[in-house]
């Protein structure tokens, strides 16, 4: 049962996987109960956009989708704000325009060597040491921005119309929201792949939610569920030899389901 730990490209993913639950569940209730949580799907994407231009221009693409993405994510907030569009028409609107854009750059570039269901499926278990890093960064510096910012935020995302923060505070806050998560889901794009990241920002609030708890309980509960999710599901993919991200999903999926269960059982015996 334990020489699994004795593989270092496994202790690699293990370590990776909690980062990047820990992060995305942080992130989760911002954006899910903002309305927007087709924000993951449309953000991955438009990296793929910043992919395909990394590859043609540099060795680590990954840096340039990082940019593509914060640009997209700055775009759908601007779009959010500044016109009538709702967030999934925003969200649609960018994220086609920079999928198509790379479709285009594809088709007139013979040769490029990128791989497109590599980018749709990700592949934790060949995560770098480079991947580590970068992921041990980004983790930190959204665990201080909503540590710091947690009270702001809270009012921005429950009562945003009569928040008392100045206007250009909440602007600067919903823009730093928003480069966050498109930094953290480039690099989930690579992980996990562009079909599946959404899961990872949907799943920890929506599981959360069926315990009707505080918002600071739903977040806790939330972190907790997608590190417990990312251990099973890593582990149980090596055994079963299966994908680690789409076993990651179907835990939380069955995670999703028993809360599901136990809120109707618990809502019928007080009645």
């Amino acid at each position: 049962m334990f020489s699994i730990f004795s593989y270092q490209f496994m202790l690699m993913a293990f370590g990776i996987g909690a980062l990047f639950a820990v992060a995305s569940s942080l992130l989760s209730p911002y954006i899910v109960l903002s309305q927007q949580s087709m924000l993951a799907d449309g953000l991955a994407h438009s990296a793929f956009l910043g992919f395909t231009i990394g590859v043609l221009m540099i060795n680590q693409p990954v840096y340039l989708a990082m940019i593509i993405g914060v640009i997209s994510s700055v775009l759908i907030t601007l779009l959010i704000k500044k016109t009538k569009l709702q967030a999934d028409s925003a969200i649609g609107v960018v994220s086609a325009v920079a999928f198509a854009l790379g479709l285009v750059i594809i088709s007139l570039t013979p040769g490029l060597n990128i791989s497109i269901e590599g980018l749709m499926t990700g592949s934790i278990l060949t995560a770098s040491t480079s991947d580590l890093i970068i992921v041990s960064i980004i983790t930190l510096l959204i665990g201080a921005f909503v540590l710091v910012f947690y009270r702001d935020l809270y009012q921005i995302v429950f009562d945003a119309t009569n928040t008392k923060i100045s206007k250009r505070k909440v602007a600067f806050l919903q823009y730093l929201l928003a480069a966050f998560a498109a930094v953290l889901i480039v690099i989930g794009v690579k992980l996990v792949g562009a079909l599946l990241i959404s899961s990872f920002i949907i799943f920890p609030t929506v599981i959360a939610k069926q315990y009707k708890r505080s918002f600071r309980s739903t977040l806790l509960i939330g972190v907790g569920i997608s590190l417990a999710s990312t251990f099973i599901g890593i582990y149980c993919s090596y055994y079963l030899d299966i994908p680690s991200a789409p076993t990651i999903v179907l835990f939380n999926a069955l995670i999703l389901l028993v809360s599901i269960l136990i809120r109707y059982t618990k809502t019928r015996r007080t009645k």
